[in-house]
């Protein structure tokens, strides 16, 4: 439909070519003539769309009293204004511009105005088009990579180690796992920033430099944040601890003698289900967990028989995780980019 759209726009430049080259001239029902008047305006209402202002005018001419839609860009809002003087431009009988002070404001009616509004709701229909589709090609890969990764993880040998070991910072030695970028995190974040950029040119234009300071906002605090995650964040383990350092660098150890097992299971996600390993005490106490959205799992399950922590479930079984505070943030998070949609893209007052 949004190809549709740009191509009746193309279709429809030999209209506007016309209305571009017309003279003055008498004849109201030809489109290579238009007709001028003088007026005055009487009421003026303001108002935005997502093409720029509009303005909702009241004009005396011709001895009759019209109301005119205007489209004036940022230099001609302030002409717009009660009292002042005007030429009203008729072509085919509607009026398709106001000249004040020898600048021609076009109204809504003007082949050139309704081309522009055309174009924009058949842009906005194709990068609706292509987000679906991009959505689809993400969705496929992350699926393909977990079935990859599921495969890989069912054939691990049962006695592979856990690598060699180091010196941990509190002087131990033992093993260190470091998260990975994989898929299933960098795809989704590079499809949203793509998404980002690209949906800039179809900003309402009067909050377009907000919406964009609050787009590099967000892209930087993603960058942060990543940055962190990968510089502090790490599962230790020794012979008789399992420590886990979360991305501000703050640590969390348990002692193996609280008896500690872990517990394989998938979470269903937006587009894919992430595979996760939790460890808990012997009491039930779930300690921290860890996902494949982050970690290698096989590096996981190996650190685990190298320090003696049973492993039960499997990746098949789907947990539904999600708490009061989590539905919260979800439902907050919902409201704000609802109102953020609304402030971008919608008329404002």
């Amino acid at each position: 439909m949004g190809s549709i759209l740009v191509a009746v726009v193309q279709l429809q430049a030999g209209d506007a070519a016309t209305y571009t080259a017309a003279v003055a001239c008498a004849d109201t029902s030809s489109p290579n003539c238009y007709q001028t008047s003088p007026g005055v305006i009487r009421a003026v209402k303001e108002a935005m769309t997502n093409n720029g202002a509009q303005d909702k005018v009241t004009i005396d001419t011709r001895g009759t009293t019209i109301d005119v839609s205007l489209t004036p860009s940022a230099a001609q809002v302030t002409k717009v204004k009660v009292g002042a003087d005007v030429s009203v431009k008729w072509y085919v009988s509607n009026v398709v511009a106001v000249i004040i002070d020898g600048d021609s404001i076009p109204s809504t009616a003007s082949p050139l105005s309704s081309l522009n509004g055309l174009a924009y709701v058949g842009w906005m229909l194709i990068w609706l088009g292509g987000a679906f589709a991009l959505v689809l090609l993400v969705t496929r890969r992350l699926v393909k990579a977990e079935a990859v990764m599921r495969r890989s993880l069912a054939v691990e040998p049962q006695g592979a180690g856990a690598g060699p070991q180091a010196l941990l910072p509190d002087g131990s030695v033992g093993w260190t796992i470091k998260p990975r970028m994989g898929q299933a995190l960098l795809l989704p974040i590079a499809a949203g920033v793509v998404a980002l950029v690209s949906i800039t040119p179809l900003l309402n234009p009067q909050r377009r430099t907000t919406a964009l300071v609050i787009d590099g906002l967000l892209v930087a605090g993603v960058i942060v944040r990543s940055a962190l995650t990968f510089r502090n964040m790490r599962v230790l383990a020794d012979s008789s601890s399992i420590a886990k350092v979360d991305w501000l660098g703050r640590v969390r150890r348990w002692e193996l003698s609280e008896g500690l097992q872990g517990l394989r299971y998938s979470v269903r996600l937006l587009y894919a289900n992430s595979m996760r390993i939790s460890f808990f005490r012997a009491d039930g106490s779930e300690l921290f967990a860890v996902s494949d959205l982050l970690w290698d799992l096989a590096d996981v399950s190996a650190l685990c028989r190298a320090i003696g922590v049973p492993l039960g479930g499997t990746y098949d079984s789907i947990r539904i995780l999600i708490s009061r505070r989590q539905a919260l943030a979800y439902f907050l998070g919902s409201l704000v980019l609802g109102a953020a949609a609304g402030a971008y893209f919608f008329p404002g007052s």
